[in-house]
Order: structure tokens, then sequence, then C-alpha cells
């Protein structure tokens, strides 16, 4: 007897898995720019190579003769694959299924998935979304009890990642046990218009009073700057490329070393610049992510954290071929001042690269460890010795370049210090327990105190002006030029350093910043106000990055050339009222003023003669009288096409008005073609002619032919 039945039943119930939630939650799921997880994991293996377990594990529903009616498949799609060639497994959740929650899904898949990585020494790549298989209310309903919160399975996801390389990727809202997966990774991606990270959503927050939106409350940028997720990118498609080159620079597992890339850089070439690329002017700063991509390999550096800790960059190289961890101090933000955002950072970085035997290569430019009162309340020394003892348990090999500044308990981090470390400095590089500038000062601390004030001359011949972080924290330094009348403080050509230790303020009446392109005007952390009572002057080009909010009452643009890119311009933003007039206004100079207005007093659309309004009014116009218009094709289009005045209509054309149509009018027997003081000349007619109760038909001159 053959068993072909049974393996037919089987084929059905893989048809039923593969529609996944049903055909409306599926197009659900792409309406809203997602893919789904078959598609997913179809574009992250290598073609083919995808091997799914547990396929058609779910639940089923059975007709009255116990024949299966239909198959809801459990929400967790996972398997063995290849990335590149190279084994890994893959997990991801089901968001067509009731959004990946518990209630939903099939607990042991995730927990096989896990262990399968682990036992098999692969990496696993989880695809995030929803719940990630937590809990959800209807739970309750489909069991009728509710469960003393526990996360089955979880002491293998701990152990995998002392194991194995684990990639988390948050491709849609994620919540509760969904947001431990994507956290608990050795590296996370975020999509940024898609995904959401948070231990609760939005409707559960709002119950504390908080009504945000889902990426006000969990948004990548929020994720991001915290450190809680390590990247973003726009498209699943650059989440899943992300992956493929996070895994090109691990190993399989603990068990392995780093495979060797391919060798097409040329290890002896020699990089000019890079003589030139440190400033001997130790005030001033200098780009380090150029300086990195002119060490590694060529286009082999991958960063990782980058909107986190920014005052040293983290990310991984080759050299010859070879993966390594990199560190690089980044002057930029906070002169390369470890904060405890740094430390943090630092740390994880650090245990991955001893987890998978990566070299830890840093190029060191430290002063210390940030100071100040805000240090002290986020506990910089804290985090800062959480990161020095991840430093002194590694056990990979280390390679320390003394770029520029080593300095400070922060600065002898550059390196385990309880094992050999190979050791090199740059000709720029500079070291000891504390800076000279704050070593002076705080060993004749005494005496400065004592002493007069000091006078800070701006008119020296170098212009610089510089207030370093050897400054004691908290004491206050004041530039005020108010004292004198009209006088400003102005750096031109020159380089003015301000990192805040206590509290610095510029009370100007004007300030100027006018240096050259390698100045660098920055804040990390918290806000920038700029404020005087005679303004804020930028002489040369400003870009802003982020969103610009414009507060004020009247905002000139005195440009050349204007260039929007957004391709619609909303006038009235935040209007709730229908009593404003909205539009575009031409200033003339001494003539009238012109205008393309929608006036709200009648619901038209004018080009109009404003007369004396400058747009400044807040309402009606208060003068609005239409004016000539020229276009050189006019259509209108609607249910009832119409051309409406309130006046005579005059055509005038230079060339002859054709009709198309029927030439008639609105009522019958009801107007004239022509009048006696308004003639018509010649009348040209072909076809039949036809006067019904036509009267009297008469010639004023010459005969009349018919």
């Amino acid at each position: 007897m053959s068993w072909e039945p049974e393996l037919e039943e089987l084929k059905r119930r893989e048809a039923f898995a593969e529609e996944l939630g049903g055909a409306d939650r599926v197009k659900r799921q792409k309406d809203g720019g997602r893919l789904t997880i078959r598609e997913r994991v179809e574009q992250m293996s290598d073609v083919g190579s995808f091997h799914e377990l547990g396929k058609i594990a779910g639940l089923a529903e059975y007709d009255e003769n116990n024949d299966l009616k239909i198959l809801t498949p459990s929400n967790f799609v996972f398997g063995r694959a290849k990335v590149d060639g190279r084994q890994v497994v893959i997990g991801g959740d089901d968001f067509t299924v009731r959004g990946g929650s518990a209630d939903a899904t099939i607990k042991e898949k995730h927990q096989m998935c896990e262990r399968m990585a682990n036992e098999l020494r692969l990496p696993l790549i989880r695809m995030v979304e929803g719940s990630g298989g937590g809990g959800s209310v209807k739970t309750i309903e489909t069991t009728g009890r509710a469960n003393v919160p526990g996360v089955s399975g979880w002491e293998v996801v701990v152990d995998n990642m002392g194991t194995i390389p684990r990639v988390a990727l948050g491709l849609g809202s994620v919540a509760g046990l969904g947001a431990a997966h994507l956290a608990a990774a050795h590296f996370s991606v975020m999509i940024k218009e898609n995904s959401a990270l948070f231990v609760a959503g939005p409707p559960v927050v709002e119950r504390l009073g908080q009504k945000l939106t889902k990426n006000e409350l969990g948004g990548w940028k929020i994720q991001l700057r915290c450190g809680a997720v390590d990247h973003a990118v726009d498209t699943e498609e650059e989440a899943f490329e992300c992956a493929r080159r996070f895994l090109s620079y691990l190993p399989p597992s603990v068990h392995d070393i780093p495979p060797r890339g391919p060798q097409v850089d040329d290890p002896s070439r020699r990089v000019e610049w890079l003589i030139d690329a440190i400033p001997r002017d130790i005030r001033k700063v200098y780009k380090i992510r150029p300086i990195i991509e002119a060490l590694v390999d060529e286009g082999s550096f991958f960063e990782w954290g980058q909107m986190y800790g920014k005052s040293v960059v983290t990310g991984f190289a080759r050299f010859d071929g070879w993966p390594v961890a990199l560190m690089a101090s980044d002057p930029f933000s906070y002169g390369g001042g470890w904060t405890a955002d740094t430390c943090r950072k630092v740390e994880k970085f650090v245990d991955t690269a001893d987890t998978f035997h990566l070299p830890i290569v840093y190029l060191a430019d430290c002063p210390g460890f940030q100071i100040g009162l805000e240090a002290e309340k986020n506990g910089t020394i804290k985090e800062g010795v959480k990161a020095m003892s991840a430093i002194w348990q590694t056990t990979t090999p280390w390679c320390s370049i003394i770029i520029r500044n080593a300095f400070g308990v922060a600065g002898a981090a550059h390196k385990n210090g309880g094992r050999y470390c190979t050791r090199y400095a740059w000709p720029s590089g500079r070291w000891g327990s504390l800076p000279l500038e704050g070593g002076i000062e705080a060993a004749y601390r005494a005496d400065i105190d004592a002493a007069d004030e000091i006078t800070i001359d701006t008119t020296s011949a170098d212009g610089h002006i510089a207030i370093t972080s050897a400054h004691t924290a908290g004491d206050s330094i004041v530039i005020s030029a108010n004292a004198h009348a009209g006088s400003i403080l102005d750096v031109d050509a020159g380089i003015m350093d301000v990192d805040v230790q206590g509290a610095y303020t510029l009370d100007a009446t004007g300030i100027s910043l006018d240096s050259d392109s390698a100045s660098n005007f920055s804040v990390s952390s918290g806000a920038l106000t700029l404020s005087g009572n005679a303004g804020v002057a930028v002489s040369s080009a400003l870009t802003v990055t982020g969103d610009l909010t414009v507060n004020g009452t009247t905002t000139t643009v005195n440009s050349t050339v204007m260039t929007v890119d957004d391709k619609l311009i909303v006038l009235g933003q935040g209007n709730t009222g229908t009593s404003m007039d909205l539009g575009l206004v031409f200033e003339r100079g001494s003539a009238n003023n012109m205008g393309f207005i929608f006036d709200e007093s009648d619901d038209t659309f004018k080009v109009a003669d404003l007369a004396s309004e400058d747009g400044t009014t807040a309402g009606n116009i208060s003068s609005v009288t239409p004016t000539k218009f020229m276009a050189g094709q006019v259509f209108i289009d609607s249910a009832n096409d119409y051309i409406d005045v309130d006046t005579d209509l005059k055509i005038v054309a230079a060339n002859d008005v054709e009709i198309t149509g029927d030439l008639k009018p609105a009522t019958d027997n009801a107007h004239d073609l022509g009048t006696t003081s308004a003639a018509w000349k010649d009348l040209h007619l072909e076809g039949d002619v036809l006067m019904q109760n036509a009267g009297t038909v008469s010639a004023a001159a010459g005969a009349l032919s018919l």
C-alpha cells in the first residue's frame, strides 16, 4: 500500500503554511511597506539554500468528519541557510498571524531555533517584528488563564551571546519580548521609517499621560542615540546587506577564528597626506574617519554604533584581509574624552571583539574622562571602571597607536595594562598624568585664585581664543562685550575652542563666527542656544542636517537663488479657522503689490492687485482687486463646465476664435446674436437655416439673396 495520500496531506498542510496569516493580512503587511517573513528569509539567504524546520506546526481546524479544514501556522519561521556561502540559522516572526504574539505561536519553535544555532555553532539572524512571541492579553481568552511572567528558553539566548554571533533585525514595531530579542544581539539594525522599539507601545504609555506616536516613543533616532540599537537603514534590503557585512568579519562561533578576507589592498602602500592629518595646534580638531579609511584595507571599514558614545568611533575592518575590531578617538566629540555613553559603548565593543577573537586596534586621542557636573550626574567614573575592566579582561591581541593625547585614567585604557600590547606613537603623540595646560592650573591653583582678574585680548595677531577642558569643573567664565558699546566677540580666520566643564557664558551684542574650512562649533549633548540683542551672524555657508524650526516673527531670505526640494508647499500650517486668505504676494516697490490669492470671502482663487498689502496681514486681506492674467492655454474640466463673469465677457484674439461644439444660448429664445449698435458683419452659413417664428426678415442695405 502506497503512502502517497499521507504525502499529499503534508503538501496540503505546507500550502496552508505558505499562506501565512491569509491574503488580507499579507496585503496589509505589504501595504505597510514591509516584506512578509518568507520574503525576508528568501532575500537574506543565498538562492535555494534555506531549509525550513517545523513548517506545518500550527493550529488546525477540522470539520465534522475530522478532516482538516484549515491550518493557521505558528507565527515563527526558522531553519538553516547559507549567507554568502556560510552556514547560518535564520528565524523570524510572522506579523500576519496575531502580530507575532504568544497566543498564536508555538514557543518550542523559538527555543529550537536558538538551540540549533547554539549546538551547531552557527551564527543566528533573528528577524523581529511585533512582540517576538511574547505575551498578549488575548492569551487569557485562548487559554483561560494568566501566566506568571517567565521567558522560557532565555538561558539559551544568554548562552548564545557568549558563543555565536547573534544578529537582530527590527523590521517593524517591536515591543516586550521582541524588544528584548532585538537588544540581545552583537549587532542590531532598525528600519528608519517602519521600525520602532519600546518596552510597551503608545497605547499603554498613554495611560501614564504621555501621548506619543511610535516614532516619538521608540523611533530609530531615540534608540540609536541611547545605544539600544547599533544601526539604522532606509530599507529592509539594506538591513540584510548590513547583516551580511557584519557576519563577514566574525567566525561562526567562539570555537573558530575569524576568516581572512580577500587580500586586495597593498599593505605597503603609503598615504602621504597622513603626515599632515593631525594639526600641530592642539586646539584644532581633525576628522578621524578619513584617517581610518586610509589605514585599513580599502572599503573594509564597517562602523558600529555611530550615533552613540560619539567620542570613540568603533567598527570592524581588515588589514591585509585579516579582520580586526577598530576603535578610534573622535576629537569632534568632547575632544575625544570618554563620556558615560562612550564607556558603555567601549565595554560592549571590546567584549564582542574578545568573544570572537578579533584583534583590537585603537587609534588613541583621549584627554581623559569627561569632567564637570553632567559627567558626575551620569556616573562617568563608574561606567569608566566597567569599560576599563572589560579592556583588562580581554585576551585578544591589542595594537595601540597614540595619535595625539593619552592623559589620565581613561588615557591609560588605550590597552590591556596587564598583558603585552604592541604600542606605537605618531609624531603628534603626547601623554602624561594630566595635560600640561590643566596640570599647571591644578598645581598652582592657590596662586591662580589669588591673582588679579585675567583679561583676554581678542585682538592678538593669531586671532586664537582657547578655553580648554583644563578649567576646573563648576567654575564660570563670562566673556562679556556689553561693557564696551558696539563691541563683539569676533574670531576671524582663527579658531575658538569652547570645551565646557563649568559654566561658560558668551554675552555679547553680537557673535561672529568666520573661520576657515577646518573650523568646527559642536555641542555633543544638550541644546546649543545662541542669543544676542544684535543677533547671530554666520558669514559662510550654514548646513543644518536635522530639522530647522524658526519661531521668530519674520523670516527673511536674501539669497539670489532659493531651491526647495519639497514637492508640496503648505501655507497657513496649523490654521484651524476658515477666515484666513492664503497665497503669494509679489513686492513691486513703489507700485501696488500683486498676488496669487485664495480669497476666503468668496471661496475663489484670484490673480489680484493687492494695493498696499505686504503679506503680513493676519486674516483677510483688506483689498483684493482682480487684475489681468495671461496663460498659454486654459483647460476647464469639471462636472459643470462654465465661465461665469460679473459683467460682459470680452474675447480678444489676434486670429479667429474657433468653437468646436455647438454655439447656443443658455435658454431658448432669450438672447440676441448681435444688436443694432453692434452688428455682425459678414455671416457665412453652410447647411440648413431654420427660422421658427422668425417674424420679419429684412435687409437694410443691399439685396437679400436666398
